[in-house]
Protein backbone atom coordinates (compact mmCIF):
# COMPACT_ATOMS: atom_id res chain seq x y z
CA UNK A 1 0.00 0.00 0.00
CA UNK A 2 2.74 2.46 0.90
CA UNK A 3 4.21 2.38 -2.86
CA UNK A 4 0.80 2.25 -4.06
CA UNK A 5 0.11 5.55 -1.86
CA UNK A 6 3.84 6.14 -3.89
CA UNK A 7 3.60 5.80 -7.25
CA UNK A 8 -0.24 6.99 -7.47
CA UNK A 9 0.35 10.68 -8.50
CA UNK A 10 3.08 9.43 -10.93
CA UNK A 11 0.02 7.45 -12.32
CA UNK A 12 -2.83 10.21 -12.25
CA UNK A 13 0.36 12.72 -14.03
CA UNK A 14 0.84 9.92 -16.93
CA UNK A 15 -2.84 8.88 -17.50
CA UNK A 16 -4.07 12.51 -17.12
CA UNK A 17 -7.49 13.99 -16.36
CA UNK A 18 -9.83 11.83 -18.41
CA UNK A 19 -8.61 9.02 -17.07
CA UNK A 20 -9.60 10.16 -13.21
CA UNK A 21 -12.67 8.05 -13.51
CA UNK A 22 -10.83 4.94 -13.45
CA UNK A 23 -8.60 5.91 -10.83
CA UNK A 24 -11.16 7.32 -8.52
CA UNK A 25 -12.35 4.33 -6.54
CA UNK A 26 -9.46 3.36 -6.38
CA UNK A 27 -8.08 6.39 -4.21
CA UNK A 28 -10.89 7.28 -2.53
CA UNK A 29 -10.40 3.35 -0.76
CA UNK A 30 -6.77 4.10 -0.18
CA UNK A 31 -7.75 7.48 1.83
CA UNK A 32 -10.98 6.43 3.82
CA UNK A 33 -10.23 2.95 4.30
CA UNK A 34 -7.18 2.69 5.91
CA UNK A 35 -6.77 1.55 9.71
CA UNK A 36 -5.10 4.00 11.76
CA UNK A 37 -2.09 2.12 12.22
CA UNK A 38 -0.91 2.62 8.06
CA UNK A 39 0.19 6.55 8.84
CA UNK A 40 2.73 6.12 6.65
CA UNK A 41 0.21 5.06 3.81
CA UNK A 42 -2.24 8.46 4.73
CA UNK A 43 1.11 10.72 5.00
CA UNK A 44 2.27 9.81 1.67
CA UNK A 45 -1.34 10.41 0.33
CA UNK A 46 -1.50 13.99 2.48
CA UNK A 47 1.80 14.82 1.01
CA UNK A 48 0.84 14.08 -2.48
CA UNK A 49 -2.77 15.84 -2.52
CA UNK A 50 -2.04 18.81 -4.09
CA UNK A 51 -0.48 16.81 -7.07
CA UNK A 52 -3.51 15.12 -7.75
CA UNK A 53 -5.45 18.24 -7.36
CA UNK A 54 -3.31 20.27 -10.36
CA UNK A 55 -3.82 17.26 -12.50
CA UNK A 56 -7.93 16.58 -12.76
CA UNK A 57 -8.92 20.28 -12.12
CA UNK A 58 -10.85 22.43 -9.87
CA UNK A 59 -13.81 20.85 -10.71
CA UNK A 60 -13.06 17.34 -10.01
CA UNK A 61 -11.20 18.45 -7.03
CA UNK A 62 -14.23 19.87 -5.63
CA UNK A 63 -16.21 17.11 -6.52
CA UNK A 64 -13.62 14.28 -5.09
CA UNK A 65 -10.76 15.69 -3.14
CA UNK A 66 -12.54 18.04 -0.69
CA UNK A 67 -13.84 15.21 1.88
CA UNK A 68 -10.29 13.37 1.65
CA UNK A 69 -8.88 17.12 2.96
CA UNK A 70 -11.06 17.63 5.39
CA UNK A 71 -10.19 13.89 6.75
CA UNK A 72 -6.52 15.12 6.69
CA UNK A 73 -7.34 17.65 8.71
CA UNK A 74 -7.91 15.97 11.52
CA UNK A 75 -5.20 13.13 11.47
CA UNK A 76 -2.54 12.60 13.24
CA UNK A 77 0.45 15.32 13.50
CA UNK A 78 2.56 13.24 11.23
CA UNK A 79 -0.30 13.36 8.36
CA UNK A 80 -1.09 16.60 9.00
CA UNK A 81 2.20 18.35 8.25
CA UNK A 82 2.10 16.37 4.83
CA UNK A 83 -0.95 18.25 3.66
CA UNK A 84 0.50 21.60 5.43
CA UNK A 85 3.35 21.69 3.53
CA UNK A 86 2.06 22.40 -0.20
CA UNK A 87 -1.39 23.45 1.72
CA UNK A 88 -1.80 26.63 -0.81
CA UNK A 89 -1.12 24.56 -3.76
CA UNK A 90 -4.27 22.82 -2.99
CA UNK A 91 -6.11 25.86 -2.41
CA UNK A 92 -5.54 27.04 -5.22
CA UNK A 93 -7.16 24.43 -7.30
CA UNK A 94 -10.16 24.63 -5.42
CA UNK A 95 -13.55 26.94 -5.99
CA UNK A 96 -13.28 30.65 -4.05
CA UNK A 97 -16.27 29.61 -2.32
CA UNK A 98 -14.42 26.23 -0.65
CA UNK A 99 -11.60 28.52 -0.18
CA UNK A 100 -14.54 30.57 2.16
CA UNK A 101 -15.15 27.67 3.94
CA UNK A 102 -11.36 26.73 4.35
CA UNK A 103 -10.68 29.69 6.30
CA UNK A 104 -12.93 28.22 9.22
CA UNK A 105 -10.73 25.38 9.47
CA UNK A 106 -7.21 27.76 9.75
CA UNK A 107 -7.03 27.03 13.11
CA UNK A 108 -7.60 23.43 13.55
CA UNK A 109 -5.21 23.07 10.76
CA UNK A 110 -2.79 24.85 13.02
CA UNK A 111 -3.41 22.79 15.55
CA UNK A 112 -0.94 20.08 16.75
CA UNK A 113 -1.41 16.81 19.15
CA UNK A 114 2.14 17.29 20.62
CA UNK A 115 3.53 20.62 22.52
CA UNK A 116 7.20 19.99 21.57
CA UNK A 117 6.36 19.82 17.36
CA UNK A 118 7.94 23.41 17.02
CA UNK A 119 8.63 22.20 13.25
CA UNK A 120 4.80 21.42 12.48
CA UNK A 121 4.43 24.98 13.68
CA UNK A 122 7.11 26.63 12.17
CA UNK A 123 5.86 25.11 9.00
CA UNK A 124 2.29 26.47 9.08
CA UNK A 125 4.03 29.98 9.90
CA UNK A 126 5.99 29.58 6.55
CA UNK A 127 3.04 28.71 4.18
CA UNK A 128 1.04 31.74 5.83
CA UNK A 129 2.39 33.86 3.77
CA UNK A 130 1.15 31.84 0.57
CA UNK A 131 -2.32 31.10 1.77
CA UNK A 132 -2.71 34.60 2.92
CA UNK A 133 -2.12 35.79 -1.19
CA UNK A 134 -5.29 33.65 -1.78
CA UNK A 135 -7.58 35.52 0.60
CA UNK A 136 -8.95 39.88 0.87
CA UNK A 137 -6.90 42.22 3.07
CA UNK A 138 -10.31 42.04 4.98
CA UNK A 139 -9.93 38.04 5.28
CA UNK A 140 -6.38 37.98 5.80
CA UNK A 141 -6.71 40.83 8.59
CA UNK A 142 -9.71 38.83 10.21
CA UNK A 143 -8.51 35.20 9.99
CA UNK A 144 -4.54 35.11 9.90
CA UNK A 145 -3.59 38.19 11.37
CA UNK A 146 -4.65 37.12 14.32
CA UNK A 147 -2.78 33.69 14.11
CA UNK A 148 0.43 35.45 13.39
CA UNK A 149 0.48 37.88 16.06
CA UNK A 150 -0.41 34.50 18.60
CA UNK A 151 2.54 32.78 16.85
CA UNK A 152 4.65 35.53 17.65
CA UNK A 153 4.88 34.62 21.30
CA UNK A 154 5.60 30.88 20.58
CA UNK A 155 8.22 29.32 22.71
CA UNK A 156 10.51 28.17 20.26
CA UNK A 157 12.82 30.94 18.56
CA UNK A 158 12.76 29.33 15.13
CA UNK A 159 9.05 29.36 15.19
CA UNK A 160 8.71 32.98 16.39
CA UNK A 161 11.44 33.80 13.30
CA UNK A 162 9.64 32.11 10.77
CA UNK A 163 6.35 34.13 11.85
CA UNK A 164 7.86 37.32 11.67
CA UNK A 165 9.18 36.64 8.05
CA UNK A 166 5.10 36.27 7.61
CA UNK A 167 4.36 39.49 9.59
CA UNK A 168 6.87 41.52 7.50
CA UNK A 169 5.13 40.54 4.29
CA UNK A 170 1.68 41.36 6.00
CA UNK A 171 2.59 44.79 6.83
CA UNK A 172 3.74 45.69 3.27
CA UNK A 173 0.21 44.09 2.57
CA UNK A 174 -1.84 46.33 4.66
CA UNK A 175 0.33 49.41 3.86
CA UNK A 176 -0.81 49.23 0.42
CA UNK A 177 -4.17 48.20 0.43
CA UNK A 178 -5.53 49.03 3.95
CA UNK A 179 -3.98 51.88 6.01
CA UNK A 180 -6.57 50.85 9.10
CA UNK A 181 -5.43 47.31 9.18
CA UNK A 182 -1.55 48.71 8.71
CA UNK A 183 -2.11 51.22 11.28
CA UNK A 184 -3.72 48.81 13.87
CA UNK A 185 -1.70 46.37 13.28
CA UNK A 186 1.83 47.92 13.64
CA UNK A 187 -0.04 49.73 16.92
CA UNK A 188 -0.79 46.39 18.44
CA UNK A 189 2.89 45.01 17.57
CA UNK A 190 4.13 48.30 19.79
CA UNK A 191 1.93 47.35 22.36
CA UNK A 192 2.68 43.76 22.35
CA UNK A 193 5.98 43.40 21.95
CA UNK A 194 8.12 46.99 22.30
CA UNK A 195 7.00 47.55 25.49
CA UNK A 196 6.87 44.03 27.32
CA UNK A 197 8.35 43.54 30.76
CA UNK A 198 10.03 39.90 28.97
CA UNK A 199 13.06 40.29 27.10
CA UNK A 200 11.96 37.89 25.12
CA UNK A 201 9.26 39.99 23.74
CA UNK A 202 11.17 43.07 23.24
CA UNK A 203 13.75 40.93 21.32
CA UNK A 204 11.18 39.73 19.32
CA UNK A 205 10.20 43.81 18.33
CA UNK A 206 13.24 44.06 17.29
CA UNK A 207 13.33 40.85 14.99
CA UNK A 208 10.33 42.03 13.48
CA UNK A 209 12.09 45.76 12.39
CA UNK A 210 14.96 43.19 11.25
CA UNK A 211 12.34 41.41 9.09
CA UNK A 212 11.45 44.61 7.43
CA UNK A 213 14.70 45.96 6.91
CA UNK A 214 15.55 42.74 5.01
CA UNK A 215 12.33 43.16 2.93
CA UNK A 216 13.51 46.95 2.03
CA UNK A 217 10.82 48.09 4.41
CA UNK A 218 12.67 50.87 6.04
CA UNK A 219 9.78 53.18 5.59
CA UNK A 220 7.36 51.22 7.72
CA UNK A 221 10.51 50.88 10.70
CA UNK A 222 10.82 54.53 10.09
CA UNK A 223 7.33 55.41 9.97
CA UNK A 224 6.05 52.98 13.35
CA UNK A 225 8.60 51.54 15.11
CA UNK A 226 11.97 53.12 15.24
CA UNK A 227 11.67 56.04 18.35
CA UNK A 228 10.90 52.34 20.52
CA UNK A 229 13.88 50.75 18.75
CA UNK A 230 16.38 53.56 19.23
CA UNK A 231 14.82 52.89 22.99
CA UNK A 232 16.15 49.37 23.31
CA UNK A 233 19.65 51.24 22.84
CA UNK A 234 19.71 50.84 26.27
CA UNK A 235 17.70 47.69 27.04
CA UNK A 236 19.40 45.52 29.99
CA UNK A 237 19.06 42.33 28.41
CA UNK A 238 22.76 42.16 25.77
CA UNK A 239 20.49 39.95 23.38
CA UNK A 240 18.29 42.80 22.63
CA UNK A 241 20.69 45.14 22.39
CA UNK A 242 22.96 42.61 20.22
CA UNK A 243 19.67 42.85 18.11
CA UNK A 244 19.17 46.11 18.02
CA UNK A 245 22.98 46.63 16.56
CA UNK A 246 21.82 44.32 13.84
CA UNK A 247 18.99 46.76 12.62
CA UNK A 248 20.74 50.13 13.21
CA UNK A 249 23.11 48.54 10.82
CA UNK A 250 20.47 47.92 8.17
CA UNK A 251 18.36 50.98 8.83
CA UNK A 252 21.87 53.33 8.67
CA UNK A 253 22.08 52.21 4.62
CA UNK A 254 18.26 52.90 4.34
CA UNK A 255 18.99 56.79 5.82
CA UNK A 256 22.91 57.57 5.75
CA UNK A 257 21.74 61.54 7.71
CA UNK A 258 19.66 60.01 10.38
CA UNK A 259 22.04 61.31 13.40
CA UNK A 260 20.28 59.63 16.43
CA UNK A 261 21.56 55.98 14.27
CA UNK A 262 24.52 56.72 13.79
CA UNK A 263 24.84 57.79 17.63
CA UNK A 264 23.13 54.54 18.90
CA UNK A 265 25.38 52.50 16.73
CA UNK A 266 28.41 54.26 18.44
CA UNK A 267 26.78 53.24 21.83
CA UNK A 268 26.40 49.86 21.07
CA UNK A 269 30.03 49.76 19.29
CA UNK A 270 31.03 50.97 22.84
CA UNK A 271 28.83 48.45 25.01
CA UNK A 272 30.57 45.94 27.79
CA UNK A 273 29.23 42.85 26.20
CA UNK A 274 31.56 41.80 23.19
CA UNK A 275 28.79 39.95 21.33
CA UNK A 276 26.60 43.42 21.16
CA UNK A 277 29.96 45.12 20.14
CA UNK A 278 30.37 42.77 17.31
CA UNK A 279 26.87 42.18 16.14
CA UNK A 280 26.55 46.03 16.43
CA UNK A 281 29.84 46.58 13.94
CA UNK A 282 29.75 43.31 11.10
CA UNK A 283 26.30 42.49 10.14
CA UNK A 284 25.12 38.97 9.98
Amino acid sequence: LTHCAYAFPGVVYTLGKDSWSMLRNTYLNLVQNLPHSMSSVRQTLACSLHEVATVIGPELTQQDLINPFKSFIYDIDKVKIGLLKNLAKFLMNVSEVHRQEMLDQMKEIQKCEDSKNWRYRMTFAEQLPHLSSLYTTTEVYEHFQPIIMNMGTDQVAEVRRATFVTLSKLLMRFKAESPEYYDTTCSEINEKFAVSNKCTYRQSFVIICYCLLKDSQGLIVQEKFLPKLIELVSDNTPNVRLWVGQCLLLYSRYDTDMKVVQVSLEQLQGDTDPDVRHFSTYEM
